[in-house]
């Protein structure tokens, strides 16, 4: 399959849409379950295009719980699939063909990702179940979320040596020409009605400075590694490197808010 990953709230709805327009059907629903008809919709109008698999295709996933039916590797080819980082690590190798990895810059995404927690309250609210306990939210925050998800998924590229592509969200729409039509040619897709998918107004959350707490070195570690993705050059050995060598002097400070925010 044509698999699209990357962080929740990094354009991995607006690609799968892209993919659709290019000629490779959908795996998921523009909607799931009742998502269009609470306040979640105004997180992604046009659809999120969403399935179980977005937690990976595997032996938990595949076959499709309590049910027979079993999807197989064979004939999907020309498939796309929204799989998130923790999920993608976890599916079989024989279901990924080629990849398309979106990057948001992090700022925007700790935006996001508030603001996603914030519809989803309101929905379930709308849903008639606000007496219900409202559910703990991730012993995680979002900024290091964005940075250990991003690296989950550079590794395991590399590691199982996959076909992959990491765009920038915010350099697509500066100029979808640019950065589009290269991933739909090595795809093999039409690229005229995929553009007209992508629309700046889509961008909602803007890239500018956040009063959030970050672990020293975080932000310039962070900064510099999405540049080098919006420059299209994500994969570079010399940016891998760099990557990896930040993540390694970033990993006691890490594991240090992980352990506090286990015990909050």
């Amino acid at each position: 399959m044509i698999v699209v990953t990357g962080c929740k709230r990094s354009g991995t709805s607006m690609w799968m849409q892209i993919l659709e327009a290019a000629g490779f059907p959908p795996i998921g629903h523009a909607f799931p379950r009742d998502w269009g008809e609470t306040s979640l919709r105004e997180a992604n109008p046009a659809g999120f295009y969403e399935s179980l698999f977005r937690n990976g295709i595997h032996h938990g996933t595949n076959p499709i719980p309590g049910t027979p039916h079993y999807v197989p590797s064979a004939g999907t080819e020309r498939h796309a699939v929204k799989i998130f980082a923790p999920g993608f690590v976890r599916t079989h190798r024989a279901f990924v063909g080629r990849v398309v990895v979106t990057m948001r810059p992090w700022r925007a995404y700790v935006r996001s990702r508030e603001r996603l927690l914030a519809l989803d309250e309101a929905a379930r609210h709308e849903r008639g179940r606000a007496e219900r306990p409202k559910p703990a939210r991730r012993p995680i925050d979002p900024a290091l979320e964005w940075w250990m998800e991003n690296v989950m998924v550079l590794r395991d590229v590399l590691m199982r040596r996959f076909e992959a592509r990491w765009v920038a969200y915010e350099a697509l729409l500066a100029d979808p020409p640019r950065h589009l039509a290269p991933v739909l040619e090595w795809l093999g897709g039409e690229v005229a009605p995929a553009l007209a998918i992508v629309r700046r107004e889509l961008r909602t959350q803007p890239d500018e400075a956040i009063a959030h707490d970050v672990p020293p070195g975080f932000a310039e570690a962070a900064d510099t590694w999405h540049d080098a993705v919006a420059r299209g050059e994500g994969f570079r050995q010399a940016v891998v490197r760099e990557v990896l060598a930040r993540h390694d002097a970033l990993r006691p400070a890490l594991r240090a808010r992980l352990e506090r925010g286990a015990r909050a």
